[in-house]
């Protein structure tokens, strides 16, 4: 089975039909975007849907998962509306593996899920910290759940050993250079994006993957670090970029080599 990994999209619907377009190229069975998918950047009415709001991206990407006949999955990042996207999951019914169906084909991931294919085990945890909240605006473009809480952590590791990891944020053992800790952003930001760094390096130890994928830096690198055990770590760039930078195509039985 292919995986098409790949990074931030932030509601552009140029790079998302990119994507599909790259991923039926490569031949993946599905695609999982790793946050900052875009979810109601703008929100709309369509006929026929008996006054439901929805957001207009998500509906958009709905269509190309139609028209391409590759499912997607995403999780969250920092750049969500989570007030809208909280209200939309309260109306469905999530699916055996935890997933929530949005559209057909169409799922969002929630933090702490197990997934399995072809018997090779994925954990994801969206959440990190917007290093430019001065600018932004409660309830508005900025939203407190974007953090990993100490819920998040334990969640995770309820889940148990897997062989991949997919967060949006990085662990603090990167060496890459971060401009996210920049002293430009302030105390706070630089704090901030420490300690859910160090959130997400101690939901990589527990969860004892070698293989970790993220997006948030739009910084296309990849890395091994030890925690102890030895991880290669990979960063995805955002969506507009070239697709080697942008995704990783995961193939299971490749891994399992």
């Amino acid at each position: 089975m292919k995986l098409l990994i790949c990074g931030d999209l932030h509601a552009e619907k140029n790079d998302a039909r990119r994507v599909f377009k790259y991923a039926q190229e490569v031949g993946a069975d599905l695609i999982i975007q790793v946050g900052d998918f875009g979810m109601a950047f703008s929100i709309t009415q369509y006929k026929g849907t008996g006054g439901k709001i929805e957001c207009e991206f998500t509906h958009y990407v709905s269509e190309l998962v139609k028209d391409f006949g590759i499912p997607l999955m995403w999780f969250d990042g920092n750049h969500s509306n989570f007030e809208f996207l909280q209200a939309t999951l309260d109306k469905l019914t999530p699916e055996t593996d935890g997933t929530y169906e949005l559209y057909p084909n169409l799922f969002y991931i929630p933090r702490g899920t197990k997934l399995e294919f072809d018997g090779i085990k994925f954990l994801i945890c969206g959440g990190a910290v917007s290093v430019d909240k001065k600018t932004r605006i409660n309830f508005i473009s900025w939203w407190k759940e974007e953090a990993i809480t100490q819920a998040d952590i334990d969640k995770c590791a309820e889940a148990g050993k897997v062989d991949v990891l997919l967060t949006h944020d990085l662990p603090l053992e990167v060496t890459v250079i971060d401009r996210h800790l920049d002293p430009y952003w302030g105390e706070e930001a630089a704090r901030g994006t420490y300690q859910n760094r160090v959130a997400i390096s101690e939901i990589l130890k527990a969860s004892g993957a070698r293989l970790h994928l993220h997006g948030h830096l739009h910084f296309s690198y990849s890395e091994v670090i030890k925690i102890p055990h030895p991880v290669k770590v990979i960063g995805l760039d955002k969506g507009d970029r070239p697709m080697h930078d942008c995704t990783f195509l995961f193939n299971t039985e490749q891994f399992r080599v």
